[in-house]
């Protein structure tokens, strides 16, 4: 907390978290540097066999080393296996989430009132936030919420009496736009 900001230590997670999420690892790592000796060697030394078959002969000698050639079948196989249960989840979380946008979207009322507006436009510009956004009610949601990444929407409850109340929702919301929170959220 003394050297990086909240907001620093937020994105930072996403590091492990996308680590924990995909199934590779990578061949030089911290691990096998630490454990480079204990690890199982990748080339290995045959001892003289004679192959072949139908009139020819192959003499493979103990001088003969061969690369071992990892198990790679599977790997790959679970590779294609997350990779697809990975992507049906995804897609289904677009359509789950497109569907809910266009629940809360079909019931907002925009709003209209001069003064919310106005504390609206106070508030952006002590962000330095010039983006035009949109603001509406719609009864079903219980708390504020942002909607949208490009076209970003601001949805209430309803309109609070309170213009210190309302002046620290949109701040509280604007933040959440200017930290690109929704996106944070996508990837974890």
């Amino acid at each position: 907390g003394r050297y990086l900001s909240k907001a620093a230590l937020y994105y930072l997670w996403l590091v492990p978290l996308i680590r924990a999420i995909l199934p590779l690892s990578f061949e030089k790592n911290l691990i096998n540097l630490f454990f480079h000796r204990y690890l199982v060697p990748s080339s290995i030394a045959l001892v003289p066999q004679v192959y072949g078959g139908e009139g020819r002969e192959v003499v493979i000698g103990a001088n003969v080393i061969v690369n071992a050639a990892p198990d790679n079948t599977l790997f790959s196989g679970i590779t294609i296996i997350w990779l697809l249960i990975a992507s049906a989840l995804l897609i289904k979380k677009i359509v789950t989430y497109q569907a809910y946008v266009k629940y809360i979207r079909s019931g907002c009322r925009p709003v209209d009132d001069p003064q919310v507006l106005n504390i609206l436009g106070d508030t952006m510009t002590q962000m330095n936030f010039f983006r035009p956004i949109e603001i509406c009610t719609n009864p079903v949601v219980s708390s504020p919420l942002l909607l949208g990444g490009g076209k970003p929407i601001i949805v209430l409850p309803s309109v609070p009496s309170d213009n210190e109340k309302l002046a620290y929702v949109f701040n509280h919301e604007l933040v959440h736009y200017k930290r690109r929170d929704t996106l944070y959220i996508w990837v974890v």
